[in-house]
């Protein structure tokens, strides 16, 4: 059965016009010595279409020399072409290696000079492109793309400058994205370092560091010997969790949230799906979720504790646990971040050792140890209000980020379904400087 392929554009036979080839990663020429040649297999290709060298393989550079085929350059494209993830694809740009190969399971694809390599790179990832490779894959188990897996698949073929101009505006995205994660990046390792140092009271406030001699040992590591370790029932309103019931689903209505809506870098209700009214006021006898409440996941995905940060909560929860903050906004910050901490993690570990956690209790939750500034006998609010507060700030810019990145990951996926057809046609005054469309 041929697969239906939407084009404004003249559709052409991708064989003609594009060329294929592999390399060899020999065992006996392997090394882990990172003065020789980088040898990038399947691993080293993202889901999202760019390259990634942790976990990088070597071969010697005797091997590299006497070897022709599957040499990385600048511009070519790389796929997956067997295993699980066949088809995955990344663009060969700024490479970072002067000298690099493939191994055997990798294909370098070339253009003829009648296609833009990076326009070509764009249509394959996208989705009309995708399910054409996808529907070449051969074999039995996970498969894999033979050398002339390309006849059959058809290439919208506009005019050069065309395509130019359509991979120029898909490149700004993706800098836009590429951009945007290190910034999540560098804020995350912010975040982290904040956590591990004012939520165990290490460093104070004013960013000064507590002398050895004012901590004290405990279950969850140092904190200062002014601070107590409260269970998180009484630091909290109350704590509890969702229904354990399924209620049935229906076509509108309210979202039920689950531990997998959870994702650790905020609440993706985009999978989940509508309950009744009546079952929405049912589970929300035992749970009812308010803004500055705190969701934890307790089944399958254990942890991805997250704030509510909505001003109207239009869904109930199932297999989640939930810390009751009573709008109290900076005790929220407070707990959200413990629990994102390596400080919580080493706790958990000590106390689940021996277990496999596949699942975590009410009554766990309830008995977390939460490290908490005290003075004269009662919680220190102003110290929690004036950490927290700088913890928000970061929360709140890792936060902005993502939704940023994920903003512009629509926006690639939208620009391509719709570029790359013809659906919309590239102005033909466009130009672009310095990385802005004019």
């Amino acid at each position: 059965m041929s697969l239906v392929v939407e084009s404004k554009y003249e559709l052409v036979n991708a064989k003609k016009y594009l060329s294929l080839e592999t390399g060899k990663r020999p065992l006996s020429e392997v090394t882990d010595n990172p003065e020789d040649i980088p040898s990038l297999g399947g691993e080293n290709i993202s889901e999202e279409g760019f390259l990634k060298f942790d976990n990088l393989r070597y071969i010697s550079k005797e091997y590299f020399e006497k070897t022709i085929k599957g040499k990385i350059k600048n511009y070519q494209i790389l796929m997956n072409k067997d295993g699980a993830q066949t088809g995955k694809i990344a663009f060969v740009e700024n490479f970072k290696f002067e000298k690099a190969m493939i191994n055997e399971h990798v294909f370098i694809i070339t253009s003829s000079e009648e296609f833009n390599n990076k326009f070509v790179f764009y249509y394959l990832l996208s989705h009309n492109g995708m399910k054409q490779v996808k529907s070449k894959i051969v074999g039995s188990a996970q498969g894999g793309l033979s050398n002339g897996f390309f006849k059959g698949i058809l290439l919208p073929k506009p005019e050069l400058p065309i395509q130019d101009k359509i991979a120029d505006v898909l490149s700004l995205v993706d800098n836009n994205i590429e951009q945007t994660k290190k910034v999540i990046e560098k804020a995350e390792k912010l975040k982290k370092s904040m956590m591990q140092n004012l939520l165990t009271g290490r460093m104070k406030p004013d960013g000064t560091y507590r002398k050895n001699e004012e901590l004290k040992e405990t279950i969850v590591g140092e904190i200062p010997k002014s601070w107590k370790l409260i269970k998180a029932k009484d630091f909290c309103s109350f704590v509890t969790d969702g229904t354990h019931d399924t209620p049935k689903p229906t076509s509108a209505g309210f979202k039920l949230l689950t531990s997998k809506n959870l994702t650790g870098k905020g609440i993706d209700l985009s999978d989940s799906y509508f309950i009744s009214e009546k079952d929405y006021t049912q589970v929300n006898k035992r749970s009812k979720v308010e803004k500055y409440d705190v969701l934890y996941g307790m089944i399958g995905t254990i942890g991805n504790p997250e704030i509510v940060l909505f001003d109207e909560v239009n869904f109930a929860i199932k297999n989640v646990g939930l810390f009751k903050m009573d709008k109290q906004e900076h005790k929220s910050f407070w707990l959200k971040c413990y629990l994102d901490s390596t400080a919580y993690s080493n706790y958990v570990r000590k106390m689940t050792a021996g277990t496999t956690q596949s699942f975590v209790g009410l009554g766990f939750l309830r008995k977390i140890l939460i490290p908490t500034p005290f003075i004269d006998n009662k919680i220190n609010m102003d110290e929690i209000i004036n950490i927290s507060s700088k913890l928000k700030v970061a929360e709140l810019k890792l936060i902005e980020s993502r939704n940023k990145l994920q903003s512009l990951e629509k926006l690639k996926k939208s620009l391509m379904q719709n570029l790359l057809t013809g659906k919309i046609e590239i102005p033909e005054n466009l130009t672009i400087k310095q990385g802005v469309v004019a």
